[in-house]
C-alpha cells in the first residue's frame, strides 16, 4: 500500500514538473481571454451571468477565485495569467491523485501506469496549462466513473452521493457532459456488472439524482443569489444542437485520430500512438480476463469515439475525455502484459513514457507552444498580438492622458485584446467602422479599407494565423514616442 501511494505521488510530481514552468509565457487564446474577463467580473462584483448562447458553466471561475485571493489578486487588472492557469493545472494533477480511489477498480499496477501516462501525455500536459473548462470536466468525469462503479459493486449510498456530486459538477462545468453521460449509459447497458438489488438501486438513483440537481442548482444560481441561470442551463441545449453542426469548426470524422495518433508537418511528427497501442492491449485484456470495469471502459471509449467522430464540430481539447479513457485502457494493457511478459511490458511502458515526455517538452517549449505545427495549437493568438498591446501601452506612456488616453478598436475579430488592454479604462470595441475622432490610437481590420491620411502612423500586426490588425497612431504621439528612442 505504501509503495502504491509513493508511485502515484511520484507520477503527480512528474506531472507538476511538466505543467508548472513558465505558465505565463504562452499568449492568451481567445477563449482564455473571454473566461478571464468573466472571472474579473466575478472577482470584482461577485457576479456571474450564465449565457445560454455561448460560454459555459461557472466551476472554472469558482475554482480560480480562491487561487486569486491567495495570490492577492482581487480585480481584473490585478489578475495574472499564472493565477488563472493554475486552476486547470491543479485539476490536471488532481486527475492523477484521483487514481488513488481507483486502485480497487482498475488494479494498482494499472492505475500507476495510467498515472505515469497521464503525467507525460502531450495533450494532457498542454491543456492542463490552458484556461478552459476541459480539464475540470475530465476530472469530474473520472470521479463519476469511479464512484458510480464503486456504488454498483458495493451498494453504499455514499458512493451514489459522490457520483451525483460529480455529475452535478460536470453539468456546471460544460454542457457537453451529456455526451459523456450517454456514453456511460451505453456502457452500463452493455457491460455493467450491477450487484445492487433493484429496490436498493432505486434509492441509490434517487440519492445520486438529488445530489446532482442540488450541486448544479447551487452552482448556476451563484449559491442561491441569482436563479436565472438555473432554467437557462437546461434551455442552452437548444443552442448546442445548432452549434454541433460546426459553427466554423467543422472537421472530417477522422480529425481526432489525425491530431492524436499521427500529425505530420514537414519533418515534424507528433504522435501519441504509444497510448493508442497500449489501449488496444487493454481492450484485449478486458475481455480475455473478464474484467468488469475494463469491459465497461472499452464500450464507454468506443461509444465516445463514434459520437465525437459523427459530430462535425471538433476542436482538439474536445477529445480530452476520450483520451483519458484511452489512457486508462492503456494502463490495463500494461498491467496485463506485465503479468505475462514483464520483460516486454516495462520496457514498452518506459519507451512510451519517454517518447511522450519528449513531445510534451517540445510542445510546451517557447518555440512550439503557439505554433500551428503543434497539433494541439488551434486558432491560437500569435506573439505579435502581445507586441501590439505593448505598442499601445508605449503610446499611453507618452500621451498627456496617460493610461486614460482613448483607444478605439474597430475589427471583426479582436480578442484577446480586451485582456491585454484591461488596464486602460478608455478602450472601446466595435465590430464595424466607427468615428475615430478623439482617439489617440485606433485599431482596425484591414478589410475595412479605412484611410487615416498623413496625420497618422500605421503599423500592421498579426493577431493569429489569417487575422491581421492595423494600428493607427496619431502622428504627434508617434513623434513623441520616437523621441524617447533616441
Amino acid at each position: 500500500m505504501k509503495h502504491y501511494w509513493i508511485a502515484i505521488l511520484g507520477a503527480a510530481l512528474v506531472a507538476l514538473a511538466f505543467r508548472l514552468p513558465q505558465l505565463e509565457r504562452r499568449p492568451m487564446h481567445t477563449d482564455e481571454a473571454v473566461h478571464a474577463i468573466r472571472l474579473g467580473d466575478l472577482l470584482e462584483h461577485g457576479r456571474y451571468d450564465y449565457d445560454p448562447h455561448d460560454y459555459h458553466g461557472p466551476t472554472l471561475y469558482y475554482a480560480t477565485v480562491p487561487i486569486a485571493w491567495l495570490r492577492g489578486e482581487h480585480t481584473l487588472v490585478q489578475l495574472t495569467v499564472t493565477t488563472m492557469r493554475l486552476a486547470p493545472l491543479l485539476f490536471g494533477v488532481g486527475l492523477i491523485l484521483l487514481l488513488l480511489a481507483a486502485g480497487n477498480v482498475l488494479g494498482r499496477t494499472e492505475t500507476i501506469c495510467a498515472g505515469l501516462l497521464t503525467a507525460v501525455s502531450p495533450i494532457m500536459v498542454y491543456y492542463s496549462r490552458y484556461y478552459i473548462m476541459e480539464m475540470l470536466l475530465v476530472f469530474f468525469t473520472f470521479g463519476l466513473l469511479v464512484s458510480l462503479w464503486r456504488y454498483l459493486q458495493t451498494g453504499r449510498l455514499g458512493w451514489a452521493a459522490l457520483a451525483g456530486a460529480c455529475a452535478g459538477l460536470m453539468h456546471a462545468t460544460k454542457e457537453t457532459c451529456i455526451i459523456t453521460w450517454f456514453c456511460i449509459g451505453v456502457a452500463l447497458i452493455c457491460c455493467g456488472e450491477i450487484r445492487v438489488k433493484p429496490r436498493e438501486r432505486l434509492l441509490g438513483v434517487a440519492v445520486a439524482a438529488a445530489v446532482a440537481i442540488g450541486v448544479s442548482v447551487t452552482c448556476f444560481s451563484v449559491f442561491f443569489t441569482d436563479w436565472r441561470g438555473v432554467p437557462q442551463s437546461v434551455l442552452t441545449y437548444l443552442n448546442y444542437v445548432r452549434r454541433g453542426q460546426g459553427s466554423g469548426h467543422e472537421h472530417p470524422w477522422y480529425a481526432y485520430l489525425e491530431w492524436f495518433a499521427w500529425h505530420r508537418t514537414g519533418r515534424l511528427v507528433w504522435t501519441e500512438g504509444g497510448i493508442l497501442l497500449l489501449a488496444v492491449g487493454g481492450m484485449v485484456a478486458a475481455f480475455h480476463e473478464r474484467m468488469g470495469f475494463g469491459k465497461f471502459l472499452f464500450v464507454y471509449v468506443l461509444t465516445m469515439a463514434v459520437v465525437y467522430a459523427v459530430i462535425p464540430y471538433k476542436t482538439p481539447w474536445s477529445m480530452l475525455s476520450l483520451v483519458h479513457g484511452l489512457i486508462l485502457l492503456a494502463g490495463i494493457g500494461v498491467g496485463w502484459l506485465a503479468r505475462r511478459w514483464p520483460w516486454v511490458a516495462w520496457p514498452l511502458l518506459l519507451l512510451a513514457a519517454v517518447h511522450l515526455g519528449m513531445q510534451s517538452a517540445r510542445g510546451n517549449s517557447a518555440r512550439f507552444e503557439c505554433d500551428e505545427r503543434n497539433p494541439y495549437v488551434y486558432s491560437h493568438t500569435s506573439r505579435d498580438a502581445i507586441r501590439l498591446a505593448e505598442r499601445v501601452h508605449q503610446m499611453a506612456a507618452v500621451s498627456p492622458e496617460g493610461r486614460r488616453m482613448l483607444v478605439k478598436v474597430m475589427a471583426k475579430e479582436y480578442w484577446p485584446l480586451p485582456w491585454y488592454l484591461r488596464d486602460l479604462p478608455h478602450v472601446g470595441y466595435w465590430d464595424r467602422p466607427s468615428d475615430p475622432s478623439g482617439a489617440s490610437v485606433v485599431i482596425t481590420s484591414p478589410e475595412f479599407n479605412l484611410d487615416f491620411g498623413d496625420d497618422w502612423q500605421t503599423e500592421l500586426f498579426g493577431l493569429r494565423p489569417g487575422v491581421l490588425l492595423q494600428v493607427h497612431i496619431r502622428r504627434d504621439l508617434w513623434q513623441k514616442f520616437m523621441a524617447t528612442r533616441k
